[in-house]
């Protein structure tokens, strides 16, 4: 009996060793279908250990737009949407995060720090430019008359930048506040900003999706006009080149930018009351967003010093919204889904062998 049991259990074993199966996975495309926790993937599919990830605080709001370093060494981040005033946090060397400062507006989408350490911040919408000081305290800059403030950057000589729309505008501002007009362009917005380390000015576009170059006098020319609708980003790279993050499906119409950046609204409707009661009025709620609803993917175009366009890298759904260079001097690549990208260090020194990570 007991023989006989061994004997079927045997079997059994055997039937199932039958069915065991055998598969490779060395693709891209075959990884990206799982969750990544860890581990670095490159376009070539093989895969490493990821950069250490550490969460630093948690400001408790939607979205973190924008961030900047002081010259302290603190981080400052904002963002929004808030349905009062917007929030500026800061991170120091040690860890610590805290509250430091708030201005009036639903969203920041700009930072910016001066040589003296002062702390510049561009709300939206109704937008306006406010300049912090070490306690945290406020005041309003310069008030460029624009709806969003989209980027800040600064000038060699001290002078402040300021990207702006639904006019198309670009302000320069003096130390002292003073400011005016500075390009004014034949677009809906300035939608991104970078200045290189020779002061030389870029802008990009949106709804044309242009990279614009502007001389001394801020007289503007067009270095590329992309496929694209939307210039998300601009960092200068140290050999003169620009690369710039494109988003989007160029369409007719109006622009159409993210719901976040235009702030869809929502009516709530007042609940029953008893009869006499006086009714009250309808409240305004900013509608839920997401950001990745603009169709078109998106790309990064690294423009030579020459002015030689070329087309680094591709995405059929993640959009680039943030552009900056590691220690190492690869391309990181910040997009709406919660995924870094890393360009390696020979894309970003021209060469034509080009290795994607995602981190």
């Amino acid at each position: 009996m007991y023989k006989s049991a061994f004997v079927f259990l045997g079997l059994a074993l055997t039937a199932l060793a039958v069915d065991t199966r055998y598969w490779s996975q060395d693709a891209q495309s075959d990884f990206e279908k799982g969750s990544l926790k860890k581990v670095a993937l490159r376009s070539d599919g093989r895969l490493s250990l990821a950069p250490a990830v550490k969460d630093l605080a948690d400001p408790s709001v939607p979205y973190l737009w924008t961030a900047v370093t002081g010259a302290n060494g603190s981080v400052y981040a904002a963002g929004g949407p808030s349905t009062n005033k917007s929030a500026i946090f800061e991170l120091t060397r040690g860890g610590q995060s805290k509250k430091f400062a708030e201005v009036e507006g639903m969203n920041v989408f700009a930072l910016a720090v001066d040589r003296g350490g002062r702390l510049y911040a561009g709300s939206s919408p109704d937008g306006k430019i406010y300049r912090v000081n070490a306690s945290g305290v406020a005041e309003v800059f310069y008030d460029p008359k624009a709806k969003y403030i989209w980027g800040l950057a600064f000038l060699p000589n001290g002078d402040l930048l300021a990207a702006t729309g639904d006019k198309g505008e670009l302000h320069r501002i003096t130390p002292s506040g003073s400011g005016k007009v500075w390009m004014k362009l034949d677009e809906d917005h300035v939608r991104s900003l970078a200045v290189d380390a020779k002061g030389t000015i870029y802008v990009g576009t949106e709804p044309g999706g242009l990279i614009i170059k502007a001389d001394a006098q801020g007289n503007p020319f067009v270095v590329y006009q992309s496929a694209k609708r939307e210039v998300t980003a601009l960092v200068a790279a140290k050999d003169g080149s620009i690369y710039a993050g494109v988003i989007g499906q160029k369409t007719g119409g109006q622009s159409q930018l993210l719901p976040v950046m235009q702030q869809p609204v929502v009516t709530a409707a007042p609940q029953p009351q008893q009869q006499g009661a006086a009714q009250p009025r309808p409240v305004n709620v900013a509608a839920p967003v997401v950001p990745n609803m603009v169709p078109g993917g998106s790309e990064i175009i690294r423009i030579d010093a020459d002015g030689a366009p070329t087309r680094v890298w591709t995405a059929a759904t993640d959009l680039v919204y943030a552009l900056t260079f590691d220690a190492t001097y690869r391309l990181l690549v910040g997009t709406g889904n919660k995924i870094v990208y890393a360009v390696g260090a020979v894309a970003c020194q021209g060469n034509r062998k080009r290795r994607n990570d995602t981190l």
